[in-house]
This record gives structure tokens, sequence and C-alpha cells, in this order.
């Protein structure tokens, strides 16, 4: 088993209003050290609600979350965490933003600097740490929140469509950052993306959602060399049998517990 985070009978119901919503269903899936999963799924199957289970900003669910046996609620750092928006305090420079995660342990100031740095070149900034967000670009800000969630060296680094609000020029060379950053940290990756593409370019392994309730309906394992290219008939192969496999899910209706 290693580290690996295990997912076990995994459901989540929302009450909305009058109405108990069945988010999530019976999710079993394994992660192993140093994979990158990807989860792809129709809006709404559930795929963030699964992240914020795994980082633990939700809670009451049924079944259970361990990383390497033990249960994620005692797992303090194992995980970090990048959104779809950069969530950067601007008040505060990427610097200050980086080791503001570190504000909770007991080394000194110089030694936050330190760490902060490492992993302000790491993204690729290391003549930004003085500047300000509204200073930066969108790719430069998430770049940031990268910088950030890793700062605490988490064994998983869980990214929430971190990219789909960038223009597609920007999202091609976040993704081959965020490639690169995994190929030299080994940190286990799970993105939760609507570009299957994306999921094919960077995946190991990509997870397809049912609807909701959302559960994984099927993984397919992408064997294709790196650094891959879009364009070849292996690679258009496996994005024809994920959309396959996609919109015939995305057909059916979703489902609500009264």
């Amino acid at each position: 088993m290693g580290n690996s985070l295990k997912l076990e009978n995994l459901s989540k119901n929302f009450v909305l209003r009058d109405r108990v919503v069945n988010a999530l269903a019976d999710v079993n899936f394994e992660i192993l050290e140093n994979e990158f999963v990807c989860i792809v799924g129709a809006s709404g199957c559930g795929k963030s609600t699964l992240l914020r289970l795994i980082i633990g900003l939700e809670k009451d669910y049924e079944g259970s979350i361990q990383i390497g046996g033990v249960p994620i609620e005692k797992a303090e750092n194992e995980v970090g965490m990048v959104f779809q928006e950069s969530r950067l305090f601007p008040w505060l420079t990427v610097e200050q933003n980086v080791y503001f995660g570190l504000d909770e342990r007991a080394i000194s100031k110089t030694e936050k600097i330190r760490v902060a740095r490492e992993q302000i070149e790491l993204v690729g900034l290391s003549d930004f740490e003085r500047a300000y967000p509204h200073q930066l670009s969108g790719g430069m800000q998430q770049r940031v929140s990268i910088a950030r969630a890793l700062v605490n060296n988490p064994k998983y680094l869980l990214l929430d469509e971190p990219f789909g609000a960038l223009d597609a020029l920007t999202r091609i060379n976040m993704q081959q950052e965020i490639l690169r950053i995994w190929q030299e940290e080994k940190t286990t990756m799970i993105l939760v993306t609507h570009d299957i593409d994306e999921a094919i370019f960077l995946g190991g392994r990509i997870a397809v959602m049912s609807n909701r309730p959302g559960t994984i309906q099927k993984i397919f394992n992408v064997e294709l060399p790196r650094p891959r290219e879009r364009s070849d008939y292996d690679f258009i192969a496996i994005r024809k049998k994920i959309y396959r496999e996609f919109f015939q899910e995305s057909e059916k209706p979703f489902s609500y517990s009264i």
C-alpha cells in the first residue's frame, strides 16, 4: 500500500432546501504514490466535491479516506490544493503569499523566506518575489498558488480545474509547467478537469465519473510516452474512447433523493 490514497465506499449527500442531493455514491478508488491522475465528468457530477472531501473542506461523509492506512483527518500537511481561482491575498507580495502557509510552523522568518523562495523558483517566478497579485498575469497568479500549495511539501497535490479561466495558449503553457513540476518533485497529483485533451496530455490514468450521484464509472490507462503530442494517432484514439464514454454517460439524467 505504501502511502497510497485510498477511497473506500465514499458517499456524500447535501441538504438543499427540502430535498437531499446525492453528490457522491460508493466511490472506490486507489491512487498510488507519484501518480498523475485526472478526473473528468459532466458539470455537477461531484468532481470538486471529491477533492474537497480529500482536503478536508467538506465533512459528514460516509466511507473512508486514508493515506497509507491513516485516516485523512490525521494526515496533517499531507495534501495541498490549487483552486480554479488563484485565491491570493491582494495585500501580500508573492513571497508573503507563498510563506503564509508556513505561519503555523515554529520556524524563523528567515527560514520561511528561504523555503518560500525555493518554491517560487520552482514555478519560474524568481524575479517576482516582491510583486503583488494585481501586477501578475492570470497564469503567473496560478503559479504562485501552486507554489503556496507545495510549500509544506505535501505528498498529494489536488488541482481543481486550475487552468479553466486561462486563455488557450497560457493554459497549454501551464499544463507543461505542472507536468515539469510533477516530474521534478514526484508529488502525486490529482487533477479535476472538463478538458479531455488536458487529461490525456497530463494523466497516467483518467477516471471518468458518472452523472450525479457521482461514482467512478471507468478508468483509462494512458500508456503514451512523454512528451505527448496531441496530434498523434494514439493520442487521438484515446480521446475517441473517452469521448464515447463521456457523452454516453452525459445523456443520462441527474438524480435526486427526496
